[in-house]
């Protein structure tokens, strides 16, 4: 898994109204590396407050830009 790729993966235990995949996402949090997983419909609900609220989004600076840059060669 590549730090802030979003990627789907198969729900592999899926079970009842289960979602059959889900949207997997490496950060880098103030506890170090997790993997955030959700589903579409939060993912959706996830832009959709973005989009209200464009105020609070930071826009990427240059460093961000460059890391995210030399991520992608990885």
């Amino acid at each position: 898994m590549k730090l802030g790729k979003l990627r789907i993966v198969e729900n592999k235990e899926k079970s009842g109204r289960s979602s059959s995949h889900y949207h997997h996402i490496l950060v880098l949090g103030p506890c170090g590396l997790e993997t955030l997983v959700m589903t579409g419909r939060e993912l959706d609900s996830i832009r959709q407050r973005s989009a209200k609220n464009p105020e609070d989004v930071e826009e990427p600076g240059l460093l961000d830009k460059l890391f995210s840059w030399l991520f992608s060669l990885i």
